[in-house]
């Protein structure tokens, strides 16, 4: 073997370092494997600059100098197109119906109406209570599931439901308003269908007068007018003039003539039966008016006295005298012999 000299050994040596200082590339991605920075000085890994450059790749990073702080980072998400990363959020004050940072944001309104800060339970719902949203406990339960509210009838369960319908009675006005804070529900009573105390003190509504100047097919109005007939209905009829005898109808409002019969609902008065202006109670059975109160006297003031018969039997007669002269009182009544006469008492 040759041997080499130390001058020759150190040309050698001097040739190959010089060599290897000229080779300062690295291509990390191909030589290189699980590389740690944790304890270099510093590291770079993206370019910076300003402006943005006006080309690049998809997936490349740039830091844009120029740009406020938190909002520098740029990425490459198609060719030639930069976007920025993050918007600076995290750094930015937030206001209007929230506050704070993005990492800490306070809600403090809804549609610029104020959130109430008091502690809500569990189970509550954020409800409108007319000056904030706050919380509030809602019960929950049928309606399919959403909230519902249980409505009973003096004690019994009518059923759950999310929405409850006030519907008016016959002669119950129902007014329901908001009034921001509640739902007011005032209920009234319907005058042109129930009788109050007004009205019936007025002695008005149940009153039908006659001015038919009829002693058998009476007429008469009320007010207000009555629509129909009703069975059972009771009126105060106050005849103009007194009845004829016999068969003796009255039509209130136009509504038809309907029979007037005695309290049996059968018998047709009998004259005098029904005095011109007084005032009497009848009852509509449906089919007539029946006087209520059977007539116990005949007054012959205005009128002459009927003959007496069955018909007449127990009836009473005063006659009204005139001054200085005594009146006369005769009761209609029969004799051993079956003869009916006026016996006079006084």
């Amino acid at each position: 073997m040759t041997r080499l000299r130390y001058a020759e050994v150190m040309v050698v040596f001097s040739l190959v370092a010089g060599g290897l200082s000229a080779q300062t590339l690295v291509d990390l991605k191909n030589q290189s494997k699980g590389i740690d920075f944790e304890g270099a000085t510093y590291t770079k890994p993206v370019r910076a600059s300003t402006p943005l450059p006006a080309s690049c790749t998809p997936h490349e990073l740039f830091f844009l100098t120029s740009a406020p702080v938190g909002s520098n980072l740029y990425a490459c998400v198609s060719a030639n197109t930069w976007a920025l990363q993050g918007g600076g959020s995290g750094l930015l004050t937030l206001a209007g119906d929230v506050s704070g940072s993005a990492s800490s944001t306070v809600v403090q309104r809804i549609q610029s109406r104020p959130v109430s800060s008091a502690t809500p339970q569990v189970g509550q719902a954020l409800i409108w209570d007319g000056s904030s949203w706050s919380a509030q406990t809602v019960a929950t339960g049928g309606g399919g599931g959403g909230s519902s509210l249980s409505v009973e009838n003096n004690g019994t369960l009518v059923g759950s439901r999310a929405m409850e319908n006030f519907i008016p009675g016959l002669g119950i006005l129902n007014a329901v308003t908001d009034s921001g804070t509640a739902i007011n529900i005032q209920q009234s009573a319907d005058t042109s269908i129930l009788l109050s105390q007004n009205t019936l003190q007025m002695g008005q509504v149940l009153t039908c007068k006659s001015t038919s100047a009829s002693a058998s097919a009476y007429i008469c109005s009320m007010s207000p007018t009555l629509t129909a007939y009703q069975r059972n209905m009771v009126l105060d009829w106050n005849p103009d003039v007194s009845d004829a005898g016999g068969a003796t109808t009255l039509n209130i409002d136009a509504l038809g003539a309907v029979p007037v019969k005695l309290a049996d609902g059968i018998t047709d008065p009998l004259a005098g039966d029904i005095a011109g202006g007084w005032q009497y109670s009848i009852w509509f059975d449906g089919t007539v008016f029946r006087l209520m109160a059977p007539p116990s006297m005949l007054t012959g003031s205005s009128a002459a006295r009927p003959s007496c018969d069955a018909a007449h039997r127990g009836r009473v007669w005063q006659v009204f005298a005139a001054a200085g002269v005594k009146d006369e009182f005769a009761v209609c009544a029969k004799d051993s012999s079956n003869a009916y006469a006026w016996r006079v008492l006084y």
